[in-house]
């Protein structure tokens, strides 16, 4: 599998070389960092008490709910796996577990994990929206690739997990509390 990962970097080279890989992978560290995904779905949180809108709070306290658990489990993996980031010029099965260095944090994406779980609770609420939701985190995981911040399987893994945590939490809302 880890040969997969060269393999699409390899693909990817030209796009990662340009100025277009290089806007991209910007634009999608911005948009996937935790931070100002939770501000903005806390703000959104806050203007559905104000308009009353009760399936939009449902839909941020789901979104929330899934950040933290998708986040808390992406750094234990991270700190437990200690895989060398791309940017290292290491082969992709170097690891280095039990380390606080974010150079052996690659393994899952943190940015990917957290846009997925948004995109599954979020089509989970609005279904018509899907397309959007989930092109947007497709963009900001395929955009960590480009900056050379991830390998492709870490960004699959990370999408992987936020799906799931998603999901888990949308379920879980659904059985009890709404």
């Amino acid at each position: 599998m880890l040969g997969f990962d060269h393999l699409i970097i390899r693909i990817l080279n030209r796009v990662i070389e340009s100025a277009v890989g290089t806007d991209w992978a910007r634009v999608a560290t911005i948009a996937g960092n935790g931070g100002l995904q939770t501000t903005t779905i806390i703000l959104i949180f806050i203007a559905s008490k104000y308009f009353h809108k009760k399936s939009l709070e449902k839909c941020s306290v789901c979104c929330l709910v899934g950040l933290a658990t998708t986040g808390i489990t992406v750094q234990l993996l991270k700190f437990a796996v200690g895989r060398g980031r791309p940017g290292m010029k290491l082969p992709a099965w170097t690891f280095k577990p039990w380390t606080f260095q974010n150079d052996w944090h690659s393994f899952p994406s943190g940015h990917a994990a957290s846009s997925f779980a948004i995109a599954t609770v979020l089509t989970a609420f609005y279904p018509r929206l899907w397309w959007l939701s989930y092109g947007l985190a497709l963009f900001i995981a395929v955009g960590r690739v480009l900056g050379e911040a991830h390998f492709p399987t870490d960004v699959l893994a990370g999408a992987l997990l936020g799906s799931i945590c998603g999901g888990l939490c949308v379920s879980m809302a659904q059985r009890h509390f709404y």
